[in-house]
């Protein structure tokens, strides 16, 4: 895992979402390609959180709870694991998701995400 390519990763798609601690939400039609720019890297996501807007105004957003996706079968590869989760985002997404962060196995690649 190169952490500053990570890092630069992470950068690029800031500037379309919402860094909560550090999880990166992005807009559904945003995540697909850091989904495709982490698999690149050989990093092997999990699953995937859900989030909507309370108040778009003032940025409170809630987590959809028991919404999303998680993995159970880590032993997949990278590739794999992303095919999991693209199909989800793609064909399963909820309607009322507004915002998508994904889990990593990995908790080190949460470290490149910060302000």
């Amino acid at each position: 895992m190169n952490e500053l390519i990570l890092e630069e990763i992470a950068k690029r798609y800031m500037k379309d979402g919402i860094l909560k601690g550090k999880e990166l939400l992005l807009p559904p039609d945003k995540i697909i390609g850091l989904v495709d720019d982490l698999l690149d890297q050989g990093i092997s996501i999990v699953g995937c959180d859900l989030w909507r807007y309370v108040d778009r105004e003032k940025g409170w957003i809630v987590q959809l709870v028991g919404a999303g996706l998680a993995i159970e079968d880590t032993k997949k590869s990278p590739g794999e694991l992303a095919s999991l989760v693209k199909n989800y985002l793609t064909n399963e997404l909820p309607g009322d998701a507004e915002l998508v962060s994904l889990l990593f196995e990995d908790i080190r690649v949460y470290d490149c995400f910060k302000p």
